[in-house]
């Protein structure tokens, strides 16, 4: 299936080309192929989500209790530290309770262009507030302090669902990026802050261009590493 808009991308190799193709299965516009070959290539990348969507149908991310990155098992033990486990791709409702009023909106998320809604069940019913979750408590961070609201720190979110506010496809690797720049900058609030110590201000690398930056670089180290998913792309996550 030809797609109707023309001069993009293509999803694997970045060529502009006039004719892009959809994914013949899902029929998916935020992918997009010159030809079989990059839609071969690609094909590990975007097979957890080659489902053909209903009008009311978003893929999101859900983050399972975890601590620095571990998963947590049985009575909190910490599990293997693979990162590719700690986000799973979830199929949900577009009248979901993250895109409610229960949703919140990470606000640094949106200072740098990808605005991402984050819901507990936890905290929407207060069951299960004693299962850590780290990975959403770094992307819930406000800008001013790098500290989440105090909720996210007293008590523990448990497994949460984040979804991008556009409401289009969040995947595994780019919400990775984005828990690993939350925590650089995490990091960054560490350093001394008064006006002569020198260190600019956290909060001025909080910005689109410091985001698509760090992402692409984050991609190419992954890429690296050989792992799955990790393709360069050709136009912001």
């Amino acid at each position: 299936m030809q797609s109707s808009r023309r001069n993009e991308m293509c999803t694997k190799c970045g060529i502009d080309s006039e004719k892009l193709y959809n994914c013949s299965r899902c029929k998916s516009a935020v992918t997009r192929y010159c030809g079989r070959k990059c839609q071969e290539e690609h094909w590990p990348a975007h097979k957890p989500i080659c489902t053909p969507l209903k009008q009311d149908e978003v893929w999101g991310i859900k983050i399972p209790p975890n601590a620095s990155g571990r998963l947590l098992g049985i009575g909190g033990s910490r599990g293997e530290n693979d990162p590719g486990r700690l986000f799973e791709h979830v199929l949900i409702k577009a009248d979901h309770h993250v895109f409610s009023m229960r949703g919140e909106l990470c606000p640094v998320t949106q200072l740098v262009g990808l605005p991402l809604l984050v819901y507990s069940e936890a905290f929407a019913t207060g069951v299960g507030l004693d299962a850590n979750n780290q990975a959403t408590v770094y992307l819930r961070i406000e800008p001013e302090n790098g500290l989440a609201p105090l909720h996210w720190q007293m008590n523990g979110p448990g497994t949460c669902i984040v979804v991008r506010q556009d409401r289009r496809p969040l995947t595994r690797q780019a919400i990775e990026a984005m828990w690993q720049f939350t925590a650089k900058l995490i990091d960054g609030f560490g350093y001394a802050r008064d006006s002569d110590c020198g260190w600019a201000p956290v909060q001025s690398v909080m910005t689109p261009a410091s985001w698509q930056i760090f992402s692409r670089d984050y991609y190419q180290q992954q890429r690296e590493k050989g792992r799955v998913g990790f393709d360069k792309f050709w136009e912001p996550l």
